[in-house]
C-alpha cells in the first residue's frame, strides 16, 4: 500500500494547493500538475516521517475541498474560513490568490504560503 501514489482529481488538487503542500505559480495541463502534486505529497510524508500511507490522505483531502474549498470563488475569501481548522495555513485565504481548475484540463495557480 505504501507504494501506491495518491490519486489526484480536481478536489485533491484544490486541497493540495490550499493546504500549502504546493504553492507558487503554475499554468499548464492538469496531467503535469498531477505528477507535481503526487511528488509533493510523497516528499512531505517522507520529511514528516508520516506513519500512514499516501492513499489514506485521499479521502480527507477530497472532503476538505468538496465541503470547503470548492465554495471559494476566485477573488473572494473562503466562506468557510471561520469554521475551517486549516484557515490560518490556507494559501488561498487571500483575495489575490488564484486557483483555477477548468474542465478542459487547464490549471492556473497563483498562491503563496501565508507568513
Amino acid at each position: 500500500m505504501e507504494k501506491i501514489r495518491i490519486p489526484i482529481d480536481v478536489h485533491t488538487a484544490r486541497a493540495t494547493l490550499t493546504t500549502g503542500c504546493l504553492v507558487g505559480d503554475f499554468d499548464g495541463q492538469f496531467g503535469s500538475f498531477v505528477s507535481e502534486a503526487q511528488h509533493a505529497w510523497e516528499e512531505s510524508c517522507k520529511k514528516m516521517d508520516f506513519k500512514y500511507y499516501l492513499l489514506q490522505l485521499d479521502a480527507p483531502l477530497w472532503n476538505l475541498s468538496r465541503l470547503g474549498c470548492s465554495n471559494r470563488i476566485n477573488g473572494s475569501l473562503c466562506p468557510m474560513r471561520s469554521e475551517c481548522r486549516l484557515s490560518k495555513f490556507c494559501t488561498a485565504n487571500s483575495s489575490e490568490a488564484i486557483i483555477s481548475l477548468s474542465d478542459n484540463g487547464k490549471v492556473h495557480v497563483d498562491t503563496v504560503y501565508p507568513v
